[in-house]
């Protein structure tokens, strides 16, 4: 697994116009070295910052941290970052949350050749191998004259806990990798606030289910 990058989004009411690398630091207290090597402000809609592996961006409706180049989801700063951010917004209204994590994979031959497989004859094999009731599949073909492949496809799933949702796009499939897409989604933030800590608090939850989605599709 290699290029990967993870980014964390939060939808509701924001006022781009705090997000500075002063309140970053000194308000929030985060641990962020240097000055931003990029940043937009002072336009009222909306504020970028951008440092050397990080990103922060808000809107009136978004909030997005993204960190780049992450060896591992697991050791990324931006759940804590984010926990930072918001705690600092107490009563700012929410929506809904959700974590990416993307990556390129490097897949035996055999096993995009039983995927194919299963996308094209038996795509209920998703349902056995994920362990779950039922898998929505969107899947794009590239058909030939002579033969048929699969450009890309997203599984998407439900999830009892928290009511999440999560969508995995496999695409850039060629004989040995692949590119993979994967988001996580948690909506009801408007009723209770505290969904917030399925991307903060227990975010290595989340990158569980995105290692265990790719091993239960490329172990078989």
């Amino acid at each position: 697994m290699h290029n990967t990058s993870t980014n964390l989004v939060v939808l509701g009411s924001f006022n781009p116009a705090i997000l500075t690398h002063e309140f970053l630091t000194q308000e929030c207290g985060l641990d962020i070295v240097g000055e931003p090597t990029s940043q937009s402000l002072g336009v009222p809609v909306m504020a970028t910052l951008e440092y050397d592996s990080l990103s922060f961006f808000a809107d009136l409706g978004r909030l997005q941290i993204v960190e780049k180049n992450c060896l591992d989801p697991r050791s990324s700063r931006i759940p804590g970052y984010l926990k930072k951010y918001l705690e600092k917004l107490p009563y700012t209204p929410l929506s809904k949350c959700g974590a990416n994590i993307n990556c390129n994979l490097e897949v035996e031959p055999i096993k995009l050749k039983s995927l194919g497989q299963w996308l094209k004859k038996d795509r209920k094999k998703f349902c056995e191998i994920m362990q779950v009731e039922s898998v929505e599949l969107d899947v794009s073909f590239i058909t030939g004259k002579d033969e048929e492949s699969i450009k890309s496809c997203v599984l998407s799933t439900n999830l009892a806990e928290y009511n999440a949702c999560t969508k995995m796009k496999i695409s850039e499939i060629n004989n040995t990798s692949i590119k993979i897409d994967f988001n996580y989604e948690v909506v009801g933030l408007g009723v209770d606030k505290s969904l917030l800590k399925s991307i903060t608090d227990e975010y290595n939850n989340v990158v569980d289910i995105f290692n265990e989605q790719i091993n239960r599709i490329f172990s078989e």
